[in-house]
């Protein structure tokens, strides 16, 4: 699954570093800023073809809200962290998988919009503090035929402070 992140400029001093929710360095705090940001980061599909079904894998640079078609699909991802006093296994995935049943939908669109939180908020979170995003997936319409769909340069990132 290909990654896709804020521009360079932004990222690039959040970039070198690895840090745990209560390590967050001066520098990266200066980056965001003192104000809660996310990452928009989206992408609009318009194809010749009823969709019937979307399978996909969603994961993010720190925890993300999803919806596809104005509707909510996911929040993740899944824990990198595991269980914090160590009684459980860490999970062995840190990507989400969904499969949406679109076949009363209607449409031929996808509009695909993630918010993606830039910092770490709990203990056991663990992020490089730059809205990154992935999603792999197959879509699968009314003819049968499939057609993948991945992040990559085309989708649009952009930061929102709130």
């Amino acid at each position: 699954m290909p990654w896709i992140w804020l521009n360079d400029e932004f990222t690039s001093v959040c970039y070198k570093n690895n840090y745990p929710t209560i390590l967050v360095p001066d520098e990266i705090k200066e980056a965001v800023g003192s104000k809660y940001c996310v990452a928009d980061i989206s992408k609009y599909y318009k194809f010749d073809k009823k969709i019937i079904k979307l399978i996909f894998r969603a994961s993010a640079d720190n925890a993300y809200i999803l919806h596809i078609n104005n509707n909510l699909v996911g929040i993740g991802p899944a824990a990198a962290g595991g269980d914090f006093l160590c009684v459980g296994k860490a999970p062995k995935h840190y990507a989400d998988k969904y499969e949406l049943d679109m076949s009363d939908d209607d449409t031929n669109k996808l509009d695909i919009v993630a918010k993606v939180r830039l910092l770490p908020e709990m203990l056991t979170d663990y992020s490089r503090g730059h809205g990154g995003f992935c999603l792999s997936g197959t879509v699968t319409f009314d003819d049968g035929t499939t057609e993948m769909i991945e992040t990559d340069s085309t989708w649009y990132a952009k930061r929102d402070e709130a």
